[in-house]
């Protein structure tokens, strides 16, 4: 017999599971397929702050809390205060597919003002979904 209870990752489960790059940008996708799906769900999947581990790449938490801030402006949902906390800033750039030159130009310019913030430039597709 199937349950007809929706089984989903917040942000602090995503936090949990990710144990490579791979598996964050695999945790993010279906984070975002949910979180644009289920509308009802929206505050209850960016409520809970991500744990915090040394095991990972020190620019996942702060995407993870720029990529929430991000969804919080564009859908009208209020930011959760955890995404102020120090540990979500780089305090170096860091630039995604090892930019250089005009692609480091581009997404210096382009991102979204809420990885800029952060020290993060992404493509400004970045939270796209096909």
């Amino acid at each position: 017999m199937r349950s007809n209870k929706l089984e989903y990752d917040n942000i602090r489960d995503i936090s949990q599971k990710i144990s490579d790059e791979h598996s964050f940008y695999a945790l993010k996708g279906d984070f975002l397929d949910f979180f644009y799906a289920h509308k009802e769900l929206r505050e209850e999947l960016i409520k809970d702050e991500p744990v915090e581990r040394p095991d990972l790449p020190d620019w996942i938490l702060p995407f993870l809390a720029a990529m929430v801030h991000k969804l919080c402006n564009d859908y009208s949902l209020a930011v959760p205060s955890w995404v102020w906390h120090d540990r979500y800033y780089l305090c170096e750039p860091r630039f995604s597919h090892n930019a250089q030159g005009k692609m480091k130009a581009w997404l210096f310019v382009h991102a979204a003002g809420e990885f800029k913030h952060r020290n993060l430039f992404v493509s400004a597709d970045t939270l796209d979904r096909a």
